[in-house]
């Protein structure tokens, strides 16, 4: 294919319509009753409250698919310590056995009390995909997470989280959070912007992306290939860096705004449109865009059991270095144990999302602290991340269906813009 075939046909790609992606409102009738019942609990805590003589100001209801978080205020010089202590009465008088109290509420001089929703609510993707959050234009690499635990869109950059690694025990969700970090990023670029390298070392889940145009080359489905791709993409960044130095920048991002104002500069000297073939091919090659690559481990313990030594060096190279070159890592791990997620991995992967574990030593290896051991199932998870201020975010990941991700993975299929990372 000729490269000026190639630039028509990624001008001319589509992102994915939202259509693709299901969406059913609320009922009013369940809206209706979903109002009723947190107006008769948040009634009861009153009550509670009012019994032990500890009087308290409703400040606030804000609802999340798991929790909600009734929000409260104390006069002013009464003891938080007095609504921490009531924490068995509050379960025995919601007969709610999940309860926890926020004294105070970070940021503010209110407390919570958070109590489990009766019913799960799932988290819709397009709904996420069409907020304002997703659609920020500070975000460079917008990733749909879920919902907090007050309900509002968890939605990070990339950019900002640097490499990504996600644990939990078996069927709690660590899929559903790879599918939502690609179906984000494919409704954001074109393949000549983005390339996923996949290495799926479970060997059947990550089948559904085979076709895309986005991938930068086959899937990898054993310890050995997976480990070769490692090799290749490290290959590329150190490529990638020899260009940066040739050019006098530091990060694939001043890289890029260097071909497009050596492209606008061309332009208006008569360059591209006007120049001779080998002229144009020179220009294109020195000034070549370069894509983001996000890179997909699923299942960290097969390639750490396999080439354990091997694997942790590549890692260490990655952790600083390929973020600046465009390049982020994302893995899972069904094993969050000290000889999986030894310290090398820890320091490579500085961004968690924990859903729920096993044991406390479990949660303390993911994310430095307890908590996960004490998740609900099915896509309720803790985000720690670098960017993060204000320590752990809890958060629902958003449900796609499997029939939803092959309409989307069809669509981008169809346009035949693929080609492979030339460097790697």
């Amino acid at each position: 294919m000729k490269k000026s075939d190639m630039k028509e046909q990624e001008e001319e790609y589509k992102t994915p319509p939202f259509g693709l992606i299901n969406y059913e409102p609320i009922p009013d009738e369940v809206r209706a009753w979903r109002e009723e019942e947190v107006r008769k609990v948040q009634a009861v805590l009153m009550d509670t409250f009012e019994a032990f003589r500890v009087a308290v100001k409703p400040a606030g209801i804000k609802r999340s698919p798991d929790v909600t978080r009734y929000e409260f205020v104390l006069p002013v010089g009464k003891s938080m310590l007095n609504v921490t202590r009531l924490k068995n009465d509050i379960m025995a008088a919601t007969q709610n056995f999940r309860v926890n109290i926020l004294a105070p509420i970070p940021g503010t001089t209110s407390f919570g009390v958070e109590l489990e929703n009766s019913e799960r609510e799932d988290v819709n993707f397009r709904e996420l995909l069409l907020s304002s959050d997703f659609a920020n234009p500070l975000f460079r690499l917008p990733v749909v997470l879920g919902r907090d635990v007050v309900g509002k869109p968890f939605i990070v950059d990339m950019t900002e989280m640097g490499h990504l690694l996600i644990g939990s025990t078996i069927g709690m969700g660590k899929s559903v959070c790879i599918n939502d970090i690609l179906l984000s990023l494919l409704y954001k670029f074109s393949p000549a912007e983005l390339k996923f390298i996949l290495l799926d070392l479970k060997n059947i889940e990550m089948d559904v992306y085979k076709t895309l145009p986005h991938l930068g080359m086959p899937i990898a489905k054993d310890p050995s290939s997976a480990v070769g791709c490692l090799k290749l993409i490290a290959r590329e960044m150190e490529h990638r860096y020899d260009m940066f130095r040739r050019e006098g920048v530091t990060h694939v991002e001043a890289y890029n705004r260097r071909v497009y104002e050596s492209h606008l500069t061309a332009g208006k000297t008569g360059g591209v449109g006007n120049c001779s073939i080998q002229d144009e091919s020179s220009l294109r090659e020195k000034y070549h865009h370069l894509p983001y690559i996000i890179v997909v481990i699923n299942e960290l313990a097969e390639i750490m059991m396999q080439a354990k030594d091997e694997v942790e060096s590549l890692f260490d190279n990655f952790a600083i270095d390929a973020p600046a070159a465009g390049i982020y890592l994302v893995a899972t791990t069904q094993s969050p144990q000290r000889r999986v997620v030894t310290e090398s991995v820890r320091h490579a992967f500085p961004s968690r999302i924990a859903l729920r574990v096993t044991e406390r030593r479990e949660s303390r290896i993911l994310l430095d602290a307890d908590g996960a051991e004490n998740l609900m199932e099915h896509g309720d998870a803790l985000y720690r991340g670098t960017e993060m201020n204000c320590g752990m975010t809890r958060f629902r990941s958003a449900i796609v269906s499997f029939d939803e991700i092959a309409n989307v993975v069809r669509f981008c299929s169809c346009q035949r813009t693929q080609h492979f990372i030339d460097h790697a």
